[in-house]
């Protein structure tokens, strides 16, 4: 369900305006540096230039980070499966909308 917020996430969030800030990476609890520019990197990849991200996009970023491609392909499918359930993904979708009046109320 992550990966179907994820990607209806992108859509709500003018996230082309941010990426620029990837190209700088710190390390304040002493991960190791190339690790952080990589994961940055894997980021950039998977949303320079696009409007939506697509499952397949998101399989390559997977793989990309390490996950084992058995794994990756048994979340697609379960992805896959998940996305059927317009109900559910209603639900996914509108979580975005309760995080930002959640967050409106806090300030």
């Amino acid at each position: 369900m992550k990966i179907i917020q994820d990607m209806n996430d992108m859509q709500q969030f003018p996230i082309q305006d941010y990426l620029k800030y990837l190209e700088y990476a710190q390390n304040p609890n002493g991960e190791e540096i190339g690790e952080v520019k990589k994961y940055n990197q894997i980021m950039v990849d998977l949303y320079r230039g696009k409007k939506t991200t697509t499952l397949e996009d998101n399989y390559r970023m997977w793989l990309a980070l390490g996950v084992d491609e058995e794994l990756g392909l048994k979340i697609k499918s379960k992805t896959e499966e998940l996305l059927k359930d317009i109900k559910l993904v209603k639900k996914i979708e509108d979580v975005y909308f309760d995080m930002i009046e959640n967050y409106q109320d806090v300030l």
